[in-house]
């Protein structure tokens, strides 16, 4: 009989307990897993983006820096023996290229690429400080096409190119310190002035 009195007494107070304590273990995991996404969200928008990136679609290295003009100033740094493809999306444009009798860049040609700007004008894309978007200058092509850059982490960054139905997405990966000296920044030719 004091067992029936207890369990009649007892489980309408265990039931709205035990609720509430099930109600606040949820919170609290969700307040935990909310505040973990947080820390991510802030992890990520403390990566810097300075530095020398390693290109994936040309055999090319660009140095990112900050600058006056624009919140970031990408550079080509340095440019592999045996890479064409560059010249043709950032160098001179057709008239240009025409103009000088250029159908086959040269070496000297390509390495005249270096130290110049990658113009693209980039800003935030939505509430993800890793995430930017904007436009890039493509000379070669004399045209300007969508950019959007993604730093998946410290060392990572996706990149996607865009204009009408062309697309092209690449991945950059930063080179460490220890690995600077492998590709040291490149000169262009010392050309006589006309």
């Amino acid at each position: 009989m004091l067992k029936r009195l207890n369990d009649t007494l007892l489980t309408p107070l265990l039931s709205p307990v035990t609720i509430a304590f099930t109600l606040a273990t949820m919170s609290l995991s969700s307040s935990s897993t909310h505040a973990i996404a947080e820390d991510k969200q802030k992890e990520k928008s403390v990566i810097d983006p300075t530095g020398l990136w390693k290109v994936n679609r040309f055999d090319i290295v660009v140095s990112i820096d900050k600058c006056e003009t624009e919140e970031y100033c990408p550079t080509i740094h340095w440019i592999a023996e045996g890479e064409t493809d560059v010249y043709g999306y950032f160098g001179p444009g057709k008239k240009e290229r025409n103009e000088r009798g250029i159908k086959t860049p040269s070496r000297d040609d390509i390495l005249e690429l270096c130290g110049s700007p990658m113009n693209f004008k980039m800003e935030p894309a939505g509430s993800d400080p890793a995430k930017r978007k904007g436009t890039i200058h493509i000379s070669g092509w004399d045209m300007w096409a969508n950019m959007t850059l993604h730093l998946t982490d410290q060392d990572t960054a996706k990149v996607n190119i865009s204009k009408f139905i062309f697309s092209e997405k690449d991945t950059w990966n930063r080179i460490p310190p220890e690995q600077h000296k492998k590709y040291q920044r490149c000169q262009p030719p010392k050309r006589p002035q006309p």
